[in-house]
């Protein structure tokens, strides 16, 4: 009998210095540390662009503490840096639920959005381009580059409608080269009248006349457009328009015959 409690005292006084050595051992195991000397090794790691260490970092963090909206800042900023644009998104998206208010919380969930919505153009995937820079434009609708993108990926999807609104609210605003605005015009409608979609080039090329009156090709297309709309009035003064830059077009002359 007093052996075994002379034995249970000795194990209760090397529990303390146990749990001791577990927590060292546990110290030791990559990974298993304070969130906040992780993030602060993440930002070291970020800025001596190891980009792939310090993503590694921010996942630790993100592991012992999902709401920690630095690591997802953190983590979305490595990402674009790096190009991966979805899963830049992800965590700026992360970040903004966590702590919208955040310093750069709003500046780096914005950029996410553009950069995606700009490589999602860029590679013909329309409607994922759409979906970011429509995401992008509910946070901030003053950036004329982003209408001009929605309203590019809006022609590729084929939406006309929503390309003309776009692009027209482009005009005139800071970001957007109005030059490539009035271009996309014209291409969207030449685009809309090859598709056939005659209500949706007479959107775009009337509103491309409006900027650039000196444009014969655009007149004439606007013209058959309306003319295969069935709108003859509307071709009637199309094609005058025409006749007005080149008084002897054979094209414009030969629909005129027609409404005579």
């Amino acid at each position: 009998m007093q052996d075994a409690i002379h034995v249970r005292r000795k194990i209760i006084t090397a529990l303390p210095y146990c749990a001791a050595l577990a927590l060292a051992g546990c110290a030791a195991i990559p990974g298993f540390n304070d969130p906040s000397v992780l993030l602060q090794e993440g930002e070291q790691l970020y800025h001596a662009k190891r980009y792939d260490e310090a993503i590694a970092k921010f996942r630790a963090v993100i592991a012992q503490d999902p709401l920690n909206w630095r690591a997802w800042l953190w983590l979305a900023r490595t990402y674009i840096v790096r190009g991966i644009w979805g899963e830049a998104i992800v965590s700026a998206r992360r970040a903004f639920e966590l702590s919208p208010q955040g310093p750069e919380v709003m500046q780096t969930f914005l950029q996410a959005l553009f950069g995606g919505g700009a490589q999602a153009l860029s590679g013909g995937n329309f409607a994922e381009s759409i979906k970011h820079f429509s995401e992008y434009l509910k946070h901030n609708t003053g950036n004329g580059a982003a209408w001009v993108n929605v309203g590019k990926a809006y022609l590729g999807n084929k939406q006309y409608a929503d390309a003309l609104q776009s692009l027209t609210r482009a005009l005139g605003m800071a970001g957007a080269d109005r030059n490539d605005v009035i271009g996309t015009l014209f291409s969207g409608g030449v685009q809309a009248f090859k598709e056939r979609d005659y209500n949706g080039a007479i959107g775009m090329l009337r509103e491309y006349v409006k900027q650039d009156p000196r444009n014969l090709q655009a007149y004439l297309t606007l013209a058959k457009s309306y003319w295969e709309s069935g709108q003859r009035g509307g071709a009637l003064e199309a094609f005058r328009e025409v006749l007005k830059i080149s008084p002897t077009n054979g094209e414009a002359l030969q629909f005129l015959l027609k409404l005579k």
